[in-house]
């Protein structure tokens, strides 16, 4: 029975990492669709509202709009304005995005109240109950921030139902809208849980799509991607080292201990590379036993015989544990000094540098400056 309880909790806790992690790695994706979801709500509750002052004097006989119902309107309209000229900017920003949602939720929020007390201090409350329940659905953002707003609403309501309502009919409105919040968070959380787990499976995807699925770094399309983006943002003035490694002898091993041991070394040759360079640095598999790895910001010679060689030594020892024979590489590698590059040009040297080191003999390497 007491497993029950940390599962419980283990749950929660994974729950509310990946709303972390989601928050933090989503930020551009939750602007933009916050601030889609603003705009059509803003429209959408401006056309509400105008339907309503016209047509509710048809509905109820002898009601007429009161002074809060028509200053609602240059509220939202003042609301549409700003946001559609923050939207035509296209340079979104996450935190702006966020004030705009929560400047829209507090204009909602403070009217409903107002139309639901001061405006009708004889008929029932309609407006915020309504607006617990859709306010948490709309945009995306922190628990903390959606609720801390909500449940301030809620407190200024019932102090305001206290002040302009009759007891009984003010205990229905606060008892009716304590019932509208507990059903907006059970809500709110549940399309939260849907969110992060439709962004996790797309990150899972994603992360698929672009690894290689033997030795878990990037694949030959992912990494000339990354490539790409990093010459374009440095030109004219790119610093960095690209290294061609080529595995000596593995069709040899691949002959005399099978598939699965080449398999296996290619794998492990993944794992050694992700250790011995840096996060920042690009790692990628061309295809076969070529590898591939752009080191950033770095053109040190000094820097790179020493990657060569943890390289080397480690690749030795975890053949020799895998399959009974050493494993080494060759490298190619081209210094690119503060230079202006052409990508093409760029692999090209590099791969005639692994060219020359190869014909010199196994384990070996060339350097060779951009030109």
């Amino acid at each position: 029975m007491r497993q029950y309880p940390d599962d419980i909790m283990h749950m929660i806790k994974t729950e509310l990492h990946n709303r972390k992690d989601y928050f933090k790695n989503a930020e551009k994706e939750i602007a933009s669709s916050n601030l889609k979801f603003l705009i059509a709500a803003n429209i959408s509750a401006l056309v509400f509202l105008i339907g309503f002052i016209l047509l509710t004097p048809y509905i109820i006989k002898g009601w007429k709009p009161t002074g809060y119902h028509i200053g609602f309107i240059p509220a939202l309209l003042f609301c549409t304005f700003i946001t559609f000229i923050y939207y035509i900017r296209r340079n979104w920003q996450y935190r702006t995005v966020s004030i705009l949602c929560v400047m829209f939720s507090a204009v909602l929020l403070v009217f409903s109240i107002l139309l639901d007390t001061i405006g009708t201090p004889d008929g029932p409350g309609t407006f915020l109950p309504m607006m617990f329940i859709i306010i948490p659905s709309l945009f995306t953002l922190p628990f903390s921030i959606s609720y801390g707003l909500i449940v301030s609403a809620e407190i200024l309501y019932i102090a305001v139902v206290i002040i302009s309502k009759n007891n009984i009919l003010g205990q229905y409105d606060i008892f009716s809208s304590i019932v509208a919040l507990a059903f907006s968070t059970v809500i709110a959380n549940m399309i939260m849980i849907l969110r992060v787990r439709d962004y996790t499976l797309q990150t899972k995807y994603k992360y698929r799509s672009m690894t290689d699925g033997l030795t878990n770094i990037l694949n030959k399309e992912a990494s000339f991607k990354a490539f790409r983006k990093y010459f374009m943002l440095y030109n004219p003035q790119v610093t960095c080292t690209l290294i061609i490694m080529d595995l000596d002898s593995f069709k040899t091993l691949n002959d005399t201990k099978g598939h699965a041991a080449g398999d296996e070394v290619l794998h492990q040759v993944g794992m050694l590379l992700l250790e011995t360079f840096r996060r920042i640095d690009i790692v990628g598999r061309f295809g076969g036993d070529e590898f591939v790895i752009l080191m950033k910001g770095t053109a040190s010679a000094e820097i790179v015989q020493e990657k060569y060689r943890t390289m080397q030594n480690n690749l030795r020892r975890v053949s020799q544990i895998e399959t009974g024979m050493q494993i080494t590489g060759s490298f190619g590698i081209v210094l690119v000094d503060g230079q202006n590059i052409d990508s093409h040009a760029l692999f090209l040297q590099a791969d005639e540098a692994l060219y020359e080191a190869k014909n010199k003999g196994k384990a070996t390497y060339v350097i060779k400056q951009y030109q």
